[in-house]
This record gives C-alpha cells, sequence and structure tokens, in this order.
C-alpha cells in the first residue's frame, strides 16, 4: 500500500532538485485509507445485489471495520509506549510503576496524575499531622519564634554594649569574647520538618 508523501523543494528552486520524503500517516489517514480499501476490494470478494438494504449492511460492516481498526491502533499496550508515559508525564519509570501502569491502564494513570487531590495518601497525612507549626497561622508563627528572636538580639547588644569601652562604641575584644556556639533562641525556627 503507499502512503501519501510529503514533497520540499528548495525556495525559488527548480523541479529538478526536489527532495522527497515519506512521513508516516496520522491514525486518521490510515483509517479513511483502510475504509477506501473495503470499498474497493469487498465487492469483488463478495457479490452483493446492489439493492438499498444490502448497500447499508455493506455500509454498516465498512464502518465497523473501520471502527475496530482505529481503537486496536488507539490502545497501545506495549512497555515501549508505557515507559514514553512515565517518562512524559512522572520522573521516569520507578520500581513497580509499570506494573501499576498496566494494571490500571494509560488513561486512567495520567488522569491520577493530573488530580493529585483525588490520591488518598494516609501516611503523609498522618506525618503532617505531627508537625504543629502547620496549623499555625502567620501571626501565631511570628509570635512564637521570631518574637522571642529579635528580644534575644537587642538583649546581647546591649550587654554588648554594657560592657563596651566609655565611648560606647564595642570593642574588637568584647566581639572577640562572645561564644560562637548555637543560638538557643534560634533553635526552633531552625529545626527541619
Amino acid at each position: 500500500m503507499s502512503w501519501p508523501c510529503v514533497m520540499r523543494r528548495p525556495a525559488g528552486g527548480l523541479a529538478v532538485g526536489w527532495k522527497m520524503m515519506i512521513a508516516r500517516p496520522s491514525t486518521l489517514t490510515r483509517t479513511v485509507m483502510a475504509g477506501r480499501i473495503v470499498w474497493q476490494v469487498l465487492p469483488t470478494l463478495v457479490h452483493l445485489p446492489s439493492s438499498k438494504c444490502s448497500m447499508r449492511r455493506l455500509f454498516a460492516f465498512a464502518m465497523a471495520l473501520i471502527v475496530t481498526l482505529a481503537v486496536a491502533q488507539a490502545a497501545p499496550k506495549t512497555d515501549r509506549a508505557i515507559i514514553h508515559v512515565l517518562n512524559r508525564v512522572a520522573f521516569g519509570p520507578r520500581p513497580g510503576d509499570l506494573d501499576k501502569v498496566r494494571a490500571i491502564g494509560i488513561d486512567r494513570y495520567i488522569e491520577q496524575q493530573l488530580h493529585p487531590e483525588r490520591v488518598a495518601d494516609t501516611g503523609v497525612d498522618r506525618r503532617l499531622a505531627a508537625l504543629t507549626t502547620i496549623g499555625m497561622s502567620s501571626r501565631e508563627i511570628a509570635e512564637r519564634f521570631e518574637a522571642p528572636m529579635l528580644q534575644a538580639r537587642r538583649a546581647r547588644r546591649a550587654a554588648a554594649a554594657d560592657s563596651s569601652a566609655p565611648s560606647g562604641v564595642p570593642s574588637a575584644a568584647a566581639g572577640l569574647a562572645a561564644p560562637p556556639g548555637r543560638d538557643l533562641q534560634m533553635e526552633p525556627a531552625n529545626r527541619v520538618m
């Protein structure tokens, strides 16, 4: 069977320099061509009278064949198609993903990826419930973590100013005397959740 070709020629060039490239036809083109073949070949295989009723039957048979061919081509079942979908939709195939997609089907997997809120994930819900700051408002977080940190910083500056030289400018020795350890007020804000 010959497929339609895409023909190109350079801009302004003559017909001699044409370059021909065979392009893979779309599913619709293949389906239409299959329908044409059915209409050309079937009457030669089976002698049908030319009545209206028989033509309707022939038309129904041809349409059923075309739909069957289109559906058969539209549902890829191969691992290659599943791997392609996993590479495009997710971050590549993980162990067990091929079996999962094979079990639920490509269309359902894509729908599941597009609507993650529909997926029940109790493990994550349990871990999030243990975090106290998730349920706090911005104001509560600022009062609990930021305000004590600012007060401690002011107290350190005041203590450094009291122990400094009479001119009120802290000396280099006073800055070096401060312990370079952790800031205990900052620890709750820096904890990984």
